[in-house]
């Protein structure tokens, strides 16, 4: 509506962090940064403080169902950095037995203004802030353990009424869901709005529709293997509106 739009383009410039992806260096348009290196700390403080974003702004990451996660060396190939430049990395894990039922995930509060307000929601006077790349690894277990979806990755707005944040790491709570990416039990991906539109990563085998190729690539019975590497890009460049 009308007045969402006029909301969504009000901009104070006193609580706006300036400079949002116009750097000209990698480095200086990173928004946030988790490596889970609080892997490395003698004590287990992140199930309860989280986890520290490395970057300039320092947001922090906010994890739910710690009792079911651990922290371990990791195991991908990505790539851990010069040594003693970069702080060590870890693989944040749940244990194969976590519920469905129970919040479980990382969450980062996105504020308007913000370094991590980008991609959507913004008008062409705020144009660097149209446009947004988000990259992580994931590991998955042996397919024939996955009988639900996975949620990897979503934004949601969070209702001014709702206290309790944890709902936001619950899979099949999707209200207020922007978008999220999922890994269905086919290996498929599905990027969903909204809106209610959705991208499938699916190939139709030998003119199946029902029986489809995924793209993910599965952990084997002998503990390796499963890693994931995802890159997803938001342009809203060409919409003047930021709502559309």
């Amino acid at each position: 509506s009308k007045s969402e739009e006029e909301s969504l383009s009000q901009r104070n410039d006193s609580i706006w962090v300036q400079g949002i992806g116009e750097g000209r260096q990698d480095e200086d348009n990173l928004s946030l940064y988790i490596r889970f290196s609080e892997g490395a700390d003698e004590d287990d403080l992140w199930k309860t403080d989280g986890f520290t974003d490395l970057t300039k702004y320092g947001h922090k990451a906010q994890l739910f169902g710690s009792e079911l996660a651990s922290l371990e060396a990791t195991t991908s190939s990505a790539d851990e950095g010069e040594e003693g430049k970069v702080r060590l990395l870890y693989d944040l894990v749940y244990s194969e037995g976590a519920p469905r039922n129970r919040a479980t995930g990382v969450a980062v509060e996105v504020l308007r203004g913000t370094s991590l307000d980008v991609g959507m929601l913004h008008a062409s006077h705020n144009k660097s802030r149209q446009k947004c790349t988000i990259e992580f690894w994931y590991r998955l277990p042996e397919q024939e353990y996955v009988e639900d979806e996975i949620i990897l990755a979503r934004r949601s707005l969070l209702d001014e009424e709702q206290t309790d944040e944890s709902t936001l790491c619950l899979p099949d709570e999707n209200l207020n869901t922007l978008w999220e990416l999922a890994v269905l039990p086919n290996g498929s991906l599905e990027l969903r709005s909204g809106a209610g539109s959705v991208v499938s990563s699916a190939v139709s085998n030998h003119g199946n529709d029902d029986e489809c190729d995924g793209l993910v690539i599965w952990g084997r019975d002998d503990g390796r293997g499963g890693w994931n590497h995802v890159c997803l890009i938001f342009s809203s460049i060409r919409h003047s509106s930021p709502i559309k």
